[in-house]
């Protein structure tokens, strides 16, 4: 039987591993730098940090939930901000700001 390629899964995904990386490191280089990001911490401490910081167990959502919601690894990040905010005070005016908003300013009444 002569010698045929099978594709290995493994390195299909460090092909796709690598065009991201190279697609984040543009974020460096001189011609495409990025300062927000550039200047706020070296391409290997993201590289680490992208690497090794885990939000949720991938292996505790199950499949249906994760097809379901588009932001699943970064869920429990989101709902924490999000209470945050809720619990923030309000400011009294906020309501009669909206409320006033809410008239559409284009609506001229020719009754």
């Amino acid at each position: 039987m002569p010698n045929q390629l099978v594709a290995d899964p493994e390195s299909e995904d460090d092909l796709e591993e690598n065009k991201r990386m190279k697609k984040l490191r543009l974020y460096w280089q001189r011609s495409t730098r990025v300062p927000v990001i550039a200047d706020a911490l070296t391409r290997d401490l993201f590289s680490r940090l992208r690497n090794n910081l885990k939000v949720v167990d991938n292996m505790a959502v199950l499949e249906a939930d994760q097809l379901a919601d588009r932001l699943w690894k970064v869920r429990p990040s989101v709902e924490r901000m999000r209470r945050t905010c809720l619990s923030l005070p309000r400011e009294e005016n906020v309501q009669e700001a909206t409320e006033g908003s809410s008239r559409n300013p284009g609506y001229v009444d020719r009754g």
